[in-house]
């Protein structure tokens, strides 16, 4: 009896390290293939779901993933979206500090593209948005589309410069930059977002017509429509034709017949 208490105890051992690999064998598998493609961001956040009811372990695999992979060699999905991933684990469970702190170092990094750079700032700015942290999403976006000293904006320096240098050229920024300042700034500096698109040339014909709008609802008419004439005179067809056709409109409206020559 004793050998069978043995070959029952040895078998229980048998099967509970079974079970324990069992158990570990997604998170070995993960290993391995992450040791063929360390730059894989798919798998990298496919590990980080293996840890769902283990944070720290998610942190640590979070921290790792985004020293690990190279912005440059990134495979199956961006690094920005790690950086985000990352932020949005610390936001979720309540810890905004280290969520600000993670988009704030993300921000600096040097990715392959602008776009991947600005997806960064507008987390950032939205981030704060859902925390109800209206001026520090404003002060966010404003940060980001401060553009470099002039002798910097060579066209040569917009293709070959640092993406960070190049983000003032994002239309997405800037529109969201027009919305805060609108909703949260003042009326000069509102106004001022649009001019310095206007001098930097990223309005869109959109912008163009939100600015006139913006004008118009505060009473500034002559000023509205010489939002319309800038945005006619910047824009060829057929971009302009829209501008151009709601001008018209604008101003027939308004002065009905009184002040038809401009």
């Amino acid at each position: 009896s004793s050998d069978l208490a043995e070959t029952q105890a040895d078998l229980d051992m048998r099967l509970a390290r079974l079970e324990r690999l069992t158990e570990r064998r997604p998170e070995m598998l993960s290993s391995v293939l992450l040791r063929q493609n360390p730059h894989s961001v798919k798998e990298w956040l496919r590990r980080v779901r293996l840890f769902k009811d283990d944070p720290a372990r998610a942190i640590h695999t979070f921290a790792t993933a985004v020293k690990t992979v190279d912005p440059y060699l990134a495979s199956q999905g961006r690094l920005s979206t790690l950086w985000t991933a990352f932020a949005a684990f610390y936001e979720k469970h309540g810890d905004a500090k280290n969520a600000r702190a993670i988009l704030a170092k993300a921000s600096q990094v040097e990715f392959k593209t602008v776009e991947e750079l600005a997806t960064v700032w507008l987390e950032r700015a939205e981030m704060e948005l859902r925390l109800r942290n209206y001026k520090g999403a404003l002060a966010v976006v404003r940060e980001a589309v401060a553009p470099p000293p002039a002798a910097e904006r060579s066209k040569k320096a917009l293709v070959v410069g640092p993406v960070r240098k190049r983000l003032f050229k994002v239309t997405k920024l800037w529109a969201m930059l027009a919305d805060l300042e609108e909703s949260v700034g003042t009326f000069a500096s509102a106004k001022k977002a649009y001019d310095d698109m206007f001098a930097l040339k990223v309005i869109t014909p959109q912008l163009v017509l939100n600015y006139a709008a913006f004008l118009e609802e505060r009473g500034y008419y002559e000023q509205s429509f010489q939002a319309y004439e800038r945005g006619v005179a910047a824009f060829t067809f057929p971009w302009a034709l829209d501008i151009w056709r709601v001008y018209l409109k604008k101003f027939v409206s308004r002065y009905a017949g009184v002040k038809l020559e401009r």
